[in-house]
């Protein structure tokens, strides 16, 4: 990850420092690129609570009051609650474009309680379900994969002989030609597997059946359509960095930015693989992710991209 834990935490002076920021006539920004970016999720939420309790005052509204553009919406995202920031990008992607690879790359890994968080939340806001609203508005074949992102028969832990025994259910499903109880098999493990497990199941799926993997009996038995359906999910399941890589590739090539879209893929991916996409970016498209951003932004917003991926501004 490019955004780690700071050993020095001291949510006190940060507070303090972001406030004196904030509350000078010409703000400071790039004392707040510092704070947020030198800091993890957890660190930055407690530091969000201690500026409301010491300062009297709500974070968020005094950076919406100061900051403006792409750059304040990067520094609000950076302080919400992983569950509500969700809650907000998935809302936007129902009263807009609902593409299958933006439900996947958010929702995918998420574990049960951070998804029963974005539930709640989203109905509580929107009076409405959220799964119902993302298969309303999203194209009819994709709705098996949005079913298991949205799965809350999910576990989160599981042990190394249920690996290898929905892999066995699988093959014997093959041998037997059964398109039912394939359908059965698959639908089970991505639905009630944890994220972490899927892909060691794939892996030793792919293992026994001499390197053809679960795509390959998919098309064979349930027909290219829905083969082609899945692959958002097992591209992202297999390289998640290479995933993320093309969705960075995508949001920028072309007339235009789509700020929105890189600004989450940076919020999500900084304290997990943010790093990784950008080596594999390179590989791929052969440019520094480091470039990209400074091509394809400016000022404090650009800065603070960079920080996120801890290259020099």
């Amino acid at each position: 990850p490019s955004l780690t834990t700071n050993t020095s935490f001291k949510k006190e002076a940060a507070a303090a420092k972001l406030y004196k920021a904030l509350k000078s006539f010409n703000t400071d920004e790039e004392t707040v690129i510092l704070i947020l970016t030198e800091h993890n999720s957890k660190q930055r939420n407690k530091i969000d609570k201690t500026y409301k309790y010491n300062h009297r005052r709500n974070l968020i509204n005094d950076l919406k009051n100061k900051l403006h553009s792409h750059f304040e919406r990067l520094c609000i995202g950076l302080l919400q609650d992983e569950a509500e920031f969700c809650v907000e990008t998935l809302r936007k992607l129902v009263e807009g474009s609902c593409r299958v690879n933006d439900i996947v790359g958010i929702l995918a890994w998420k574990d049960s309680e951070t998804l029963d968080g974005i539930n709640k939340i989203y109905k509580a806001k929107f009076r409405s379900d959220l799964e119902d609203d993302l298969l309303s508005n999203c194209d009819s074949k994709y709705h098996p994969v949005v079913k298991i992102c949205m799965s809350d028969n999910r576990e989160d832990e599981d042990q190394d002989e249920t690996i290898v025994k929905d892999v066995q259910n699988l093959c014997k499903a093959i041998e037997d030609e059964d398109k039912e109880e394939f359908k059965m098999c698959l639908n089970h493990t991505l639905c009630c597997r944890s994220w972490d497990v899927l892909p060691d199941i794939m892996d030793m799926f792919e293992s026994v059946n001499g390197g053809k993997d679960l795509g390959y009996f998919m098309k064979k038995i349930l027909g290219k359509k829905i083969t082609e359906a899945f692959q958002p999910l097992f591209f992202i399941l297999d390289e998640p960095s290479a995933f993320y890589a093309e969705e960075i590739y995508d949001c920028t090539e072309g007339p235009g930015t789509n700020d929105e879209k890189l600004q989450r893929i940076f919020i999500q991916r900084a304290e997990i693989d943010l790093l990784s996409i950008d080596s594999v970016y390179r590989n791929m498209f052969g440019k520094k992710l480091e470039k990209l951003v400074k091509e394809e932004t400016g000022g404090h917003y650009r800065n603070l991209l960079l920080a996120l991926l801890g290259a020099r501004v």
